[in-house]
């Protein structure tokens, strides 16, 4: 018994028919475009109006190195004080330059209302206790 198919023989194209073009994809439109959002900076970049200038009184005999968030403010030397610019909220770290690997930093976070940040000790049975003191407006 012999099976026939009956279907119409596929159409040979000399061309093949060429790839649809591309098409870019819908911009994607954030909250800021969406509702006309103003711009806003990052810490990074702070504006220089918003600043306040904080004393650091360093009264140790100790020399002290400075960081306030992740910038390098350089040293103060034993029983000096230093000026510094301070925007908005940040936090302030203060290392020995004389400590071993592995010693602990002393941190204080920096509000405008702090006039003053003081690199204090106390002696404790025989041992230095070294703080930061705040002193605020």
């Amino acid at each position: 018994m012999r099976t026939v198919l009956e279907r119409p023989p596929a159409p040979i194209l000399d061309t093949p028919s060429p790839a649809p073009e591309p098409q870019p994809a819908p911009q994607w439109q954030g909250l800021r475009d969406r509702f006309r959002l103003p711009r806003t900076k990052t810490a990074v970049a702070t504006p220089m109006g918003d600043e306040e200038t904080v004393v650091i009184a360093n009264r140790t005999d100790e020399e002290w190195t400075l960081h306030l968030g992740y910038h390098a403010l350089g040293t103060v030397a034993s029983q000096a004080e230093r000026e510094i610019r301070v925007a908005r909220w940040q936090m302030l770290t203060a290392r020995q330059v004389t400590a071993p690997l592995g010693a602990e930093y002393l941190i204080a976070d920096l509000t405008p209302a702090i006039q003053c940040v003081e690199i204090r000790y106390d002696a404790q049975h025989g041992q230095l206790a070294y703080y930061l003191r705040l002193v605020e407006h």
